[in-house]
């Protein structure tokens, strides 16, 4: 029953538990997404909350927090969490001296409020894919 499909999800998201921190492609990621009707969208979270706490150097994001908030709150917690995600993709391009992808908290509070989280998601791993790209970091 029920039981089973909880012990599967869990299942899932400890094997995509990696303590390996890597960029994530928008070209696998988007089609992923599109055949798991979705499911992905999560382990992506995840993926993109332990990335931001490795840059940030403490936990800030909890992928368990924000999924039972955002149920709690009917999804208003994700509103504040989108736009507090772009805000600390700012913190650590201000940082690092990089220059700021300005306006993307707001644009990823705004993008979810209308219904394209999925826009969020995607400005915001394209903010972080270009901290693993920046010729700052290889020199």
């Amino acid at each position: 029953g029920g039981g089973r499909w909880l012990f599967i999800l869990l299942f899932f998201f400890d094997a995509a538990a990696t303590t390996e921190i890597y960029p994530l492609s928008l070209h696998d990621a988007l089609p992923i997404c599109s055949v798991t009707f979705g499911i992905y969208l999560f382990v992506w979270k995840r993926h993109r909350m332990k990335v931001l706490n490795s840059w940030l150097g403490r936990q800030k994001h909890s992928f368990w927090k924000w999924l039972l908030l955002s149920l709690l709150s009917c999804g208003l917690y994700t509103l504040y969490h989108e736009y507090k995600t772009g805000r600390d993709i700012n913190e650590i391009q201000r940082r690092m001296g990089w220059p700021e992808d300005r306006g993307l908290g707001i644009l990823s509070l705004l993008a979810s409020l209308f219904g394209a989280g999925l826009l969020s998601v995607v400005l915001q791993q394209e903010a972080i894919n270009k901290f693993y790209t920046s010729p700052e970091i290889r020199s």
